[in-house]
């Protein structure tokens, strides 16, 4: 491989360097993120089918009760938990280990930092839905004259935190998107 600089956002350079040395740290780092998204999967699933469950018992019991209120609740809890479900199950293909070679082990990682990148995009829509439907509901249960005892606000600003917690996580999904190409363009150039 050649000594070329990727520079970073922050002005830092780093060097692709041997495969020979590359690869451990590279099977490492593969084998530490099948066990965290294997984890993420495992919890994640389950949680999500329990919320599609509860947002369609929340939809039916506020149509039934006529509480609209309840019903922009129920959809936002639906919307959230299917996206949530459709985020983890897109990770399943990538629990396995490749580590055949150097070539597969970036491929992999390179994969894994697209979808984790998809997965925060989903928790963005995923807060803007909350925000959108809870402000709804709000205003829904503040005209059928039953104020809710919280306002919005204080939902709101745990919304904008979450919001700026996954800014910081699709930055660093970027980052490492934007590292796996450079390897892997490099281990194409050096291949050829």
């Amino acid at each position: 491989m050649t000594q070329d600089a990727y520079w970073d956002e922050l002005g830092l350079a780093w060097t692709a360097i041997s495969p020979d040395i590359i690869a451990p740290r590279l099977r490492e780092n593969l084998r530490r993120q099948s066990v965290v998204t294997a984890l993420a999967v495992f919890a994640a699933l389950p949680i999500s089918l329990a919320g599609i469950a509860l947002g369609i018992w929340t939809l039916w019991h506020g149509a039934f009760a006529q509480a609209w209120f309840f019903v922009t609740r129920g959809t936002a809890i639906l919307m959230m938990s299917l996206m949530a479900a459709f985020a983890a199950s897109s990770f399943i293909p990538l629990l396995a280990d490749r580590t055949q070679s150097v070539a597969a082990m970036i491929a992999s990682a390179l994969a894994r930092a697209q979808r984790w990148h998809k997965a925060v995009r989903l928790g963005n829509l995923g807060l803007a839905v909350a925000a959108l439907f809870g402000t709804a509901g709000y205003f829904l249960r503040v005209q059928a004259g039953k104020p809710p005892a919280l306002s919005p606000l204080e939902p709101l600003a745990l919304l904008a935190l979450l919001a700026l917690v996954l800014f910081l996580l699709q930055r660093k999904a970027r980052g490492d998107i934007a590292k796996y190409r450079y390897l892997q363009r490099l281990l194409l150039e050096d291949q050829s």
